[in-house]
């Protein structure tokens, strides 16, 4: 988290919590609400973060189809994801401070997949 009047950084992590999520059923627009009880380590306080993002797709949906094998030590993960995809720009606020994505520099989507995992081990 940052104070950006005092300019002190800090880390922390957190479950998330009262999650409202909506997402059109032609992919086209998506938004999330969420508090998120951040610990901050620096601190020793917990905070609750306010999140607030939204998504607009900006281009047309594409079907997905991404079969993964991930061998480890202990066992062979497998599965596959398959559904519809929308490139989307994304924004957004974190308790308040704008954030936004959109520019091209990474990817955001919206999708709708169906998904099957295997353990075997």
């Amino acid at each position: 988290m940052a104070d950006f009047r005092t300019a002190i950084l800090s880390a922390g992590y957190g479950v998330v919590q009262g999650v409202s999520m909506t997402v059109a059923k032609n992919l086209g627009s998506a938004s999330l609400s969420a508090t998120v009880p951040v610990y901050d380590r620096v601190s020793g306080e917990t905070v609750d973060v306010a999140v607030e993002l939204s998504w607009t797709a900006t281009g047309s949906a594409k079907s997905i189809d991404a079969p993964f094998v991930l061998p480890t030590d202990e066992a062979t993960v497998s599965g596959s994801f398959s559904g519809k995809a929308r490139p989307a720009s994304a924004a957004g606020s974190l308790s308040g401070v704008g954030i936004e994505h959109g520019d091209g520099s990474a990817a955001a989507s919206i999708q709708s997949v169906k998904a099957g995992v295997v353990f075997i081990g």
